[in-house]
């Protein structure tokens, strides 16, 4: 987990130490104590959960120069297609909604694509998280499932093959 200091979050947002000391005193922005101390400290996907909120530029070395993918409960066969296709994406894989979730708290990602395989509830609850964090979603259904709930997301039918989805993803990062 990156936890960053104050002064390096300030320097980060281009503001003042005292400004993020405020906005952590106001519970504008979350942070945590360090254990035995009064320093604070914030989760690097914090940080950029509270930039994109407020529409702040963020400058923080290496980080962002990518465009990040997060595939969850993608066959290895789809996700490694795409992966090859996308040689200069960074990418993150996911089994399960809860580790998407853990992948999200230190780097959120650009787009996010979500396999209902992992479970229709599990898919929907995160697809939601994932949206409030503004990140852009695509969820694969399958042929015969359900409706997906939520205008924010784009919805694929199964079956798919990479090329789509890469297009897709292109089209996305630009």
């Amino acid at each position: 987990m990156s936890l960053l200091s104050t002064g390096q979050v300030a320097k980060a947002l281009q503001v003042a130490s005292r400004t993020v000391c405020k906005w952590i005193d106001q519970k504008l922005m979350v942070a945590h104590r360090l254990p035995g101390s009064f320093n604070r400290r914030v989760r690097l996907g914090d940080l950029v959960r509270f930039a994109r909120e407020h529409q702040m530029p963020l400058t923080i070395p290496g980080y962002g120069q990518r465009f990040s993918i997060l595939l969850v409960g993608m066959c290895q066969t789809l996700a490694d297609a795409v992966q090859e296709q996308l040689v200069d994406c960074e990418f993150s894989l996911a089994e399960t909604a809860y580790e998407a979730g853990q992948r999200t708290a230190d780097h959120l990602p650009n787009v996010a694509v979500v396999d209902c395989s992992i479970g229709f509830a599990a898919a929907k609850e995160l697809c939601k998280h994932l949206v409030a964090d503004k990140i852009q979603v695509m969820v694969l259904l399958p042929e015969d499932g359900a409706e997906f709930p939520g205008e924010d997301v784009l919805v694929l039918r199964q079956p798919v093959g990479p090329e789509v989805v890469v297009n897709l993803l292109l089209q996305l990062q630009s």
